[in-house]
Parts: C-alpha cells; sequence; structure tokens
C-alpha cells in the first residue's frame, strides 16, 4: 500500500470519528481514530458499542469490510455492533453495512433477533444505509445506553483495581 493511500485512509477515518462525534455526543470525547499498528485488536474507529471498519476506495467491498469486523472484534472479544463505514471516491455520502439482526438489536427489536436466531440464512442478511442515518439511529439507541453503562463500569473497575493496588504504607 503506498503512501498515499495510507494517508488517504487516515484522512477517511479521521472524517467517519468527527462524523461520530458530531452525531452522537454522548460518545463524543470517547471517539477516536485508532493506533493502526494494533491490528485486529481495535477497529478503524474507536466509539463506545461499535466496532467500526473503514474504506475509501473507488471500488469499495462493504461485505469484506463487515467480515473484517466481524472477524476481529470476535478475536478481541468485543461485543460491540459491528459495522462497515465505506465511500466510494468522489460519492457525496458514506454508507454503512451491518447485518439485519444487527439493525433490528439496534431499532429495539432484541426479542425478534433472539427468536428469529433459528433462521440463520435470515439474520445473516446485510443491510445498507447511510451513515448519517446509521448515526441519528445509533443516537437514540438502547444499545448507545448499554455501551455507556459497559463503559462506566469498565471505568469503575480500573479504578477500584487501581485503588487496591495502590496501598500506602
Amino acid at each position: 500500500m503506498s503512501k498515499m493511500q495510507r494517508e488517504k485512509g487516515k484522512a477517511y477515518e479521521r472524517h467517519v470519528a468527527r462524523m461520530i462525534r458530531e452525531r452522537v455526543p454522548a460518545i463524543a470525547s470517547r471517539t477516536h481514530r485508532a493506533i493502526q499498528s494494533r491490528g485486529p485488536d481495535a477497529s478503524d474507529v474507536i466509539a463506545p458499542g461499535l466496532w467500526v471498519e473503514c474504506q475509501d476506495a473507488r471500488d469499495v467491498t462493504p461485505l469484506a469490510k463487515l467480515e473484517q469486523a466481524e472477524r476481529d472484534a470476535g478475536k478481541a472479544g468485543s461485543a460491540d455492533l459491528r459495522v462497515a463505514v465505506t465511500h466510494v471516491l468522489r460519492a457525496r455520502s458514506s454508507q454503512v453495512t451491518l447485518r439485519l439482526s444487527s439493525l433490528l438489536t439496534l431499532c429495539g427489536f432484541e426479542e425478534a433477533v433472539a427468536c428469529a436466531t433459528v433462521v440463520h440464512e435470515f439474520m445473516s442478511i446485510t443491510v445498507t444505509i447511510d451513515l448519517v442515518d446509521f448515526l441519528n439511529l445509533y443516537a437514540d439507541s438502547e444499545a448507545l445506553e448499554k455501551a455507556l453503562a459497559r463503559m462506566l463500569a469498565d471505568e469503575a473497575d480500573i479504578g477500584q483495581r487501581r485503588a487496591e493496588a495502590w496501598e500506602p504504607d
């Protein structure tokens, strides 16, 4: 991959992080582009509750990027919602590709997802929506509330472990 391609990728990942911060202010302070040297341990954009893989190219491959997100999030043990954010060069908007089961969960139909997991083929269907529409859905979702609760619990746990590790003589 050439330096120009890497720079273009960085710029697009920063753009996606900026869009998330603008549209989902509840997680703005914790949303940023990831350090790419971490490999599959982190998504392209770090945002609570989301595992985001980005692609800005002439010929985008949203399904391949979604599969990468699913594979990497699985290896990292992440429960985050896996999405691929793609942009075709010179297009006006970006698109988000995710599984139908993830979209239904995002829209508050978790019971339907739990019942329909028997029909695996149906739940593995991919859905593509505009990035702005996706972020508006996410900003108003229970998935975001759960991600924030997990994040706060993790921070409290870290604080507790630090307090336990620091014992004055």
